[in-house]
């Protein structure tokens, strides 16, 4: 038996320490700025690795004002910060999906997402995903 053991720092579900990170981010965002310390920024960049059932499971029973600003916080963590994947499997797209599923899509979003990010598939997905 060897001593070695394998660690993925890629969280499988979400936790209240996850929504509890995004919060404490998204209070603190100066302007359209967040700054994060380096466990923060890994922990985060974990988050971009969770499947989109996984996040539209975790946002089921949470409030709309919480999930705008979790769409904040995650359209500026990869513009901001390199190495945090994103593209069509952003977490943001599953956000979104739940809040107009609520009809809780507030207009200006969608502006404000474009506005600061270069992600061409925020805030809906790809067209092949809407297509299935």
């Amino acid at each position: 038996m060897s001593d070695v053991q394998d660690w993925d720092p890629t969280p499988q579900s979400l936790s209240q320490t996850h929504r509890e990170l995004l919060n404490k981010v998204a209070s603190e965002i100066s302007g359209d700025t967040i700054h994060l310390t380096t466990s923060e920024l890994e922990t985060l960049q974990g988050l971009f690795l969770i499947g989109a059932h996984s996040w539209t499971n975790f946002a089921q029973d949470k409030d709309a004002k919480e999930l705008v600003n979790w769409i904040k916080v995650l359209t500026l963590c990869p513009e901001q910060y390199s190495g945090i994947e994103h593209g069509a499997r952003s977490p943001v797209i599953a956000l979104v999906r739940v809040l107009r599923q609520r009809s809780a899509y507030p207009e200006t979003l969608t502006a404000w997402i474009k506005q600061h990010s270069t992600n061409r598939f925020l805030p809906y997905g790809s067209v092949a995903d809407r297509l299935r």
